[in-house]
């Protein structure tokens, strides 16, 4: 990120630890005597801006809930950074206009109160959906003690001792008894788990009906662009796949997640950039690391504004709509081949 004046290094009393996670080790940029910021913070894994500090610091509640949000949405790659610019999304647009080298996420307070679960079963969703999404294998055995298990589930911090742990108890105990959790083994007050298999399989068919034989496209979404997305879809389906593209995707709630489990469920990943756009990168970059084939194209007029890494790696080069679908259909089907519906 460009850490160009007022974004310099702060060291104030006004800060013995970040306002919303309350980590003693952090790092603040902005000036902190200025109420109406903005101020970002580095605090673990977690990078945020509050555009307005002095309406969020005043309120606990409003804390605890910027808090959750950010846990649920915060990645497990250290090269996917995301800084949370919480606020007014307008002035958060304006004040990131010019930073470099940051993928940015734009979040209002309203969105975030949205998204806050609004009753126990609503938490339940939220809380297998982040555990099964974050799981690196079926079977996998995990503990509790390995998350923070106040935001996980939804419990402040500011209340009584007694409370939380009850409050904890109490969720924990619901998805065992339904079912949805399967303990592996008990010792030293620590719980092992795994996820149970019928929670996966609901899960992966509430998925928005996505099985097999599909590739995710990543690409900037522009008026200009729906031509190229059109030829990428014929040239797929030519090919026996279907393609998942998240502009025509429907959610009331944080799409990430959503994106996260489609490129964890795809045969293989397009990405297009023709259109500089963080955003394709950072999903190419989400499935190379999940061993998923990553299939770049790009038209050769944007040739130039390929980053240097990335011009590396072979590109479909294309010069019409026709030579990208027929250049697009050889290559899937020399290095993925073509998908054949009666294999499971």
């Amino acid at each position: 990120m460009n850490k160009t004046p007022p974004f310099v290094e702060m060291h104030s009393s006004s800060f013995s630890e970040d306002p919303i996670f309350e980590m003693g080790q952090f790092s603040m940029f902005g000036d902190p005597s200025d109420d109406k910021g903005p101020l970002i913070f580095y605090a673990g894994k977690h990078q945020y801006m509050l555009v307005d500090p002095g309406e969020i610091l005043a309120s606990n509640n409003l804390k605890f809930r910027i808090a959750c949000y950010l846990y649920y949405h915060a990645t497990s790659r250290d090269d996917l950074p995301v800084l949370y610019v919480i606020g007014n999304p307008s002035r958060g647009a304006q004040i990131t206009e010019h930073f470099a080298n940051q993928i940015i996420q734009i979040v209002s307070i309203g969105e975030i109160d949205d998204w806050f679960p609004k009753g126990f079963l609503q938490i339940e969703e939220k809380v297998m959906t982040r555990l099964i999404s974050s799981n690196m294998y079926y079977g996998q055995v995990r503990s509790f003690d390995d998350e923070d298990k106040n935001y996980l589930f939804f419990t402040p911090r500011h209340l009584d001792a007694a409370v939380q742990n009850s409050n904890i108890e109490f969720i924990c105990d619901y998805l065992f008894r339904k079912g949805l959790l399967v303990k592996v083994r008990s010792y030293d007050n620590r719980v092992d788990f795994c996820i149970s298999q019928e929670a996966v399989a609901k899960f992966e068919e509430d998925a928005k009906g996505l099985r097999g034989g599909f590739a995710f496209l990543a690409i900037k979404f522009e008026k200009k662009s729906e031509e190229t997305i059109s030829a990428i879809r014929e040239a797929l389906m030519r090919c026996g796949y279907e393609t998942v593209c998240m502009k025509d995707y429907e959610t009331n709630d944080w799409i990430m997640p959503e994106i996260f489990h489609a490129i964890k469920s795809c045969d293989f990943l397009v990405a297009d950039f023709s259109i500089p756009c963080d955003g394709v990168y950072y999903e190419a970059g989400y499935a190379l690391a999940l061993g998923k084939p990553v299939i770049h194209t790009c038209g050769k007029r944007a040739e130039k504004n390929l980053h240097f890494d990335v011009a590396q790696k072979s590109t479909v080069m294309y010069e019409s709509m026709d030579d990208l679908r027929n250049r697009l259909e050889k290559r899937v089907l020399a290095t993925v081949g073509r998908h054949d519906p009666s294999v499971k």
